[in-house]
């Protein structure tokens, strides 16, 4: 096992006036759970919005350790997944590129270009099941400072997609004007201004819930959710960081960021909508 890894389980409970129950539950059954090692737990009072939530606790965990495996609420773990980060976390410490190390893939066999390696390089960070060490998360700015300053066209030359490049644009407007609540735009647009990117397994490592269970989304996600696949670690590392696999990016960003001409076009009746419906402080849209 890595040594200063910091594991945090990352709880999120909408509260309204009828949720105060489910979040005394939800700390019950956290506190009553016999854990086998030393467990520290941040409670708050008032709900605060995972664009705050998620970093400040992050932070809070890199605070004692160097490393961190940050794991949300609706995420169960397959049996690869700690040690697929772990070894991450050591074999791409030393790596100024690499920002972190995902347990998720959403991207089927048919879209990678080399579907039998362990692992790829990518651009898009996974937000559900993810590591990262305390000197990449200091990088984390959540004014988004370098996008703003970019171009179209940069953006086509770093996203390989001018359709991919008008869409995240589009969801910067959406995260900087309050109309998504949102840290993990946040956190891959900072690994973008360094020139970062993620490991990410091409199975994947964890079962997410929040597809079709969650509770920060309105929409169902147009993916299909994969089921919980072995990786071989006997090439582990290996070539994994040579090359980005644009192909498999290029399907995170029509499915995952909704990047077609259409929703492009859409774009601004989707902020009306959301502008409409009131959903900036109640629905966290991650990437």
């Amino acid at each position: 096992m890595t040594v200063g890894v910091g594991v945090a389980v990352l709880v999120g409970v909408l509260v309204g006036l009828t949720d105060i129950e489910g979040v005394t539950e939800t700390r019950t059954v956290a506190r009553s759970i016999p854990w086998e090692c030393d467990v520290q737990v941040l409670d708050r009072e008032e709900n605060v919005g995972i664009a705050r939530a998620i970093p400040e606790a992050v932070t809070w965990v890199l605070t004692e350790f160097e490393r961190v495996f940050v794991i949300e609420d609706d995420v169960t773990l397959g049996p690869q997944a700690y040690e697929f980060v772990a070894r991450g976390l050591d074999l791409w410490s030393d790596d100024p590129r690499i920002y972190s190390i995902s347990a998720y893939n959403m991207v089927p066999p048919e879209q990678l270009t080399n579907p039998d390696a362990p692992a790829r390089l990518s651009r898009v960070m996974s937000s559900y099941a993810w590591g990262t060490w305390r000197d990449r998360w200091e990088v984390f700015d959540p004014e988004m400072s370098w996008f703003q300053r970019q171009s179209v066209a940069s953006l086509t030359h770093l996203l390989g997609s001018r359709i991919a490049a008008l869409r995240w644009r589009q969801h910067h407007r959406m995260v900087t004007s309050g109309l998504v609540d949102s840290w993990a735009y946040r956190w891959v647009m900072s690994t973008w201004a360094r020139g970062g990117f993620s490991v990410v397994p091409n199975r994947s490592l964890v079962r997410y819930h929040g597809v079709v269970e969650g509770s920060h989304t309105r929409r169902r996600r147009p993916w299909r959710e994969l089921p919980v696949a072995p990786v071989d670690f006997m090439n582990f590392g290996s070539g994994v960081t040579q090359c980005l696999d644009r192909r498999a990016d290029m399907f995170q960003h029509r499915w995952n960021q909704r990047a077609s001409v259409v929703n492009v076009f859409l774009g601004p009746l989707e902020r009306f909508a959301l502008r409409f419906s009131n959903r900036g402080r109640t629905v966290g849209a991650r990437s």
